[in-house]
């Protein structure tokens, strides 16, 4: 429940508290805001990944065009020993 404090005397510095009721929509309204705060977080999260695909699509695309240095070796067919042959 809400609790409401009203001041009687700002010289005296008393306070009074009461306790109101809830209304109906008091409760609608809490559980927006909360559905609303898990959207913000999920948006934040999706907007995180986006930008992490966004990076490595760029870097994929930057190593299709970049060549790589050949390092296979060009292997010569051997001639077969003569024992081999026998």
């Amino acid at each position: 429940m809400a609790t409401r404090q009203y001041g009687q005397h700002p010289e005296s510095r008393t306070v009074t508290s009461t306790v109101g009721r809830r209304e109906t929509i008091d409760n609608v309204v809490d559980r927006v805001m909360m559905i609303a705060e898990r959207l913000v977080k999920l948006e934040k999260v999706v907007e995180n990944q986006n930008l992490r695909i966004s990076k490595l699509t760029q870097e994929l695309e930057e190593a299709k065009k970049a060549k790589p240095a050949s390092t296979t070796r060009k292997t010569t067919a051997k001639a077969p020993k003569t024992e081999e042959l026998k």
